[in-house]
């Protein structure tokens, strides 16, 4: 399921999309509610860099046209899944740093065309599954 934000919205619009809801903080779509923070997976379009929302669960696929950072959702529960996906194969010329634990490493950098990385928080950092 992708999520179909609206193309203009104005500062501190909200939108609830698969039983989330979202507002625009000027810059970025925060979630801000979630009646299951770890179902149903979701797919969000990402173009800059930004931190994932808490309770966040699904795959973010990285449109970029420069070097991004998609920070890893704060506070994650045991189970939750995040896969980071370079969806125009700009990786190798505009890499993605995955920041967060991911097995005792400090962030991750996807820099190969259309690279990816499943995670999943295994109760004291993010691992790959």
């Amino acid at each position: 399921m992708t999520i179909q934000f609206p193309l203009l919205p104005i500062a501190s619009q909200t939108y609830a999309d698969a039983g989330v809801s979202w507002r625009w903080d000027g810059e970025k779509w925060l979630a801000t509610s979630a009646a299951n923070p770890l179902s149903p997976p979701v797919a969000l379009v990402v173009a800059v860099s930004q931190t994932l929302p808490q309770g966040f669960s699904g795959t973010v696929m990285v449109e970029q046209t420069g070097p991004v950072t998609i920070a890893l959702p704060p506070l994650p529960s045991t189970g939750q899944q995040v896969t980071v996906k370079d969806a125009l194969g700009q990786a190798a010329t505009y890499p993605i740093t995955v920041a967060g634990t991911i097995e005792g490493a400090t962030n991750m950098i996807i820099n190969f065309a259309y690279g990816w990385v499943a995670l999943s928080y295994a109760g004291t950092q993010w691992v790959q599954t």
